[in-house]
């Protein structure tokens, strides 16, 4: 799949995290369902989607670290992926095992700090759109931080939606560059 097509399904992507919060809190029957599994895969395979592009572009760098923390972000995805198809299949059946998979998500998220981090050290992204991996890194902690507040959830649900939103915007606009960059080398 092209990076540009991995950029738009990213951003499609982007909003079913908050969206699932959402529908949980406002209709409870919801919650816990098959659907918490269905916006858990959108969301965490166009998460995927910005990880691949990120390696593809090598926007983390080139050396062999960088690269395998970008991979393992996506293989802790996977493993949260897995939960979600689980909980597709069977919402109420969760023995340990469903739970050794989920883990998965909150490792991927403070990797995900790890990757924001090697993103910056890179130097590959310019300007202000550089530090919009670590903004997406730092969703997790941001949240342990509001969840207490009234507007926690809100506050959670919006800082997801933007962030993830914002990186498939600047990883589509950098993929857009450097194939014009490209097509100016080639012709």
């Amino acid at each position: 799949m092209s990076s540009k097509n991995l950029c738009v399904f990213a951003l499609l992507a982007a909003p079913f995290l908050c969206i699932g919060f959402y529908v949980e809190e406002y209709y409870p029957p919801a919650a816990n369902s098959r659907w918490t599994g269905a916006w858990g895969l959108i969301y965490m395979t166009g998460w995927m989607a910005s990880l691949v592009i990120l390696q593809r572009h090598k926007l983390t760098g080139n050396n062999r670290y960088s690269r395998n923390i970008t991979w393992l972000v996506v293989y802790t995805l996977i493993l949260a992926n897995i939960s979600n198809l689980w909980q597709l299949m069977a919402p109420t059946y969760k023995p340990f095992i469903f739970w050794m998979f989920d883990i998965g998500w909150p490792l991927g998220n403070i990797l995900m700090l790890i990757v924001g981090v090697a993103v910056l050290r890179a130097n590959r992204l310019r300007g202000w759109k550089r530090w919009v991996p670590l903004v997406v890194g730092l969703w997790l902690p941001f949240s342990f931080a509001v969840q207490d507040t009234p507007l926690g959830l809100h506050l959670s649900s919006i800082y997801s939606l933007v962030g993830c939103s914002l990186l498939a915007l600047v990883l589509y606009r950098e993929t857009t560059l450097q194939k014009d960059t490209d097509n100016c080398i080639s012709a």
